[in-house]
């Protein structure tokens, strides 16, 4: 543990510094370049010292996640209670969500399409607790997703034990176009600017998604 003539102010600053640094890494780089070594080279300190914050590399990586899940959250809600009415909630929402995805392609990519350590894996081990609250917080924007699409009222119609499937079909759409852009195969189908998450197609594909959905399922 950190050396306890710090003070608890003292602490949550190099504790935030680490985990800030190590958000730059990943964001520059990847998750699989990153290592507690160069964490502790661009830190200028030893990967000792890390361990006095963070007991590991994966409580380290939980921590960003934590963190990454909870700004998702928080972009999420902001695009909800922007929204004037239903429709135009869970619109603003699916807008939200593609641009996160392609903005923080590293971070996406860790979220929801990489195969790495998840709350299941850390079952019985120290940062069992950890593991559960932040995916805790992950599963709070889907839950909001799923609020903003039942108060759209495009599932209304649809039977009680068939909401899952349409509910795992809406969350495909909006994740399959993220994972185009961020390969960049979108460049090779169509004209667009893979860059750019607020460009007319993408602004036409959340409007197609919308209307596919209100005249297909309801």
């Amino acid at each position: 543990m950190p050396k306890s003539s710090r003070s608890p102010e003292a602490i949550e600053i190099v504790r935030q510094n680490i985990l800030d640094t190590t958000i730059e890494i990943i964001d520059q780089n990847g998750y699989d370049n990153f290592s507690l070594r160069k964490l502790a080279a661009r830190l200028g300190i030893t990967s000792t010292t890390i361990y006095n914050y963070y007991s590991s590399k994966d409580g380290i990586y939980l921590a960003v996640l934590t963190k990454k899940f909870a700004e998702l959250y928080n972009r999420l809600l902001e695009g909800y209670n922007s929204g004037t009415n239903s429709m135009d909630k869970l619109k603003l929402i699916l807008h939200e969500y593609i641009k996160f995805g392609i903005t923080e392609a590293n971070f996406y990519n860790i979220m929801f399409t990489w195969d790495v350590p998840k709350q299941k894996d850390f079952i019985g081990t120290p940062l069992e607790t950890i593991a559960s609250e932040e995916l805790n917080i992950a599963l709070e924007s889907w839950e909001l997703l799923k609020k903003a699409i039942i108060e759209s009222g495009i599932l209304a119609n649809v039977p009680k034990e068939n909401v899952d499937v349409y509910l795992a079909h809406i969350a495909s759409s909006v994740h399959g176009i993220v994972a185009l852009y961020n390969s960049k195969i979108i460049e090779y189908l169509i004209e667009t600017n893979v860059v750019d998450p607020d460009n007319a197609f993408l602004n036409q594909y959340v409007d197609f998604l919308i209307d596919y959905w209100s005249n297909t399922i309801i």
